[in-house]
């Protein structure tokens, strides 16, 4: 029961919690060529919009889901 007891204590020790380091996470920049916006599907615009932080609808035209990826850009 004792080595239970010490697993316990050896996962909520505070001791522990302290001494770990965080490092701040630095994103690479997207060092991948970007096509022309016409030569890409529907699926491609919708990724492509999701590496810009937009969230597309892919109900809609092409040419709409274009407008909205060169207004966010």
């Amino acid at each position: 029961m004792s080595w239970l007891k010490n697993m316990i204590k050896s996962i909520f020790n505070m001791d522990t919690i302290n001494s770990i380091e965080v490092k701040p996470v630095v994103e690479a920049p997207i060092t991948k060529k970007v096509k022309s916006l016409q030569s890409m599907n529907k699926k491609q615009l919708e990724e492509h919009g999701r590496s810009l932080g937009l969230e597309l609808d892919r109900r809609k035209s092409k040419a709409k889901l274009i407008v909205q990826i060169e207004a966010a850009q």
